[in-house]
């Protein structure tokens, strides 16, 4: 935005002011894709914007518009971080174009720290998470291995900087029973990480459990359908 400057308290101010001035005439139009029974035709986070809609040409028309009124407030639209996705379709016959340049169609991009896929699978974004979340728990071997922090210290640790990164937007989730698998796989690893087990003692899950005193799995975190509070693990004195 022209005339403000980074680090200005107003900046933000000001630009959530006229980023909602922009979309006006946007959510007057009666264009959208329905969700159940919601009408919505964008989604927005600070400068993050999606348009959603059924059909190439109304998106078109929808860009063109937002395009107009954001210049006007000397906002512009970054053509390269710019993308289209077809949920349910690989491709786009006719690209969207801004300033007669094409927009890229992808297969999948990440989105506020998720990743979306055409096909909407799951599996890609819970690999990714189970990914991030190895190396939470690897940055921490030290205080896992350490006999001078207690158990308990180490599963608020757990819970706070490993399964945070694991379970972020978790409650999307369509999983498969290999996902819930790996989940629970990866869960037991921590615990018995934690425990300073070795697989050759080959200690039985139920009684890493029972020492550890965890109410519920990652599993039953992701559907808690109730929202009932998630309790600590409490060690059994």
């Amino acid at each position: 935005m022209a005339g403000t400057r980074q680090g200005d308290p107003i900046s933000t101010t000001t630009f959530i002011a006229y980023l909602e001035r922009v979309m006006t005439a946007l959510e007057e139009k009666k264009t959208a894709v329905s969700v159940n029974g919601l009408r919505v035709n964008n989604l927005r986070f600070a400068d993050d914007i999606d348009l959603l809609e059924t059909n190439r040409d109304t998106l078109q028309e929808n860009l063109e518009l937002l395009k107009g009124d954001a210049e006007k407030a000397s906002l512009k639209i970054n053509i390269g971080k710019t993308k289209t996705m077809v949920f349910g379709k690989e491709s786009l016959a006719n690209k969207v174009e801004i300033d007669g340049m094409q927009i890229d169609n992808v297969n999948e991009f990440v989105y506020l720290g998720s990743l979306l896929t055409w096909d909407n699978d799951c599996s890609k974004e819970m690999k990714r998470r189970l990914d991030k979340a190895i190396g939470a728990m690897a940055g921490f071997s030290t205080i896992w291995k350490s006999r001078h922090v207690s158990i308990q210290v180490k599963l608020k640790l757990l819970y706070v900087y490993v399964f945070s990164v694991l379970l972020y937007a978790s409650e999307t989730w369509t999983l498969k029973k290999l996902d819930k698998d790996r989940l629970l796989a990866f869960e037991m690893k921590c615990y018995r990480w934690i425990l300073r087990i070795q697989w050759q003692q080959k200690v039985r899950n139920e009684e890493v459990k029972r020492r550890i005193g965890a109410n519920r799995n990652v599993f039953q975190i992701i559907h808690n359908t109730e929202k009932t509070p998630i309790l600590w693990p409490h060690l059994p004195d």
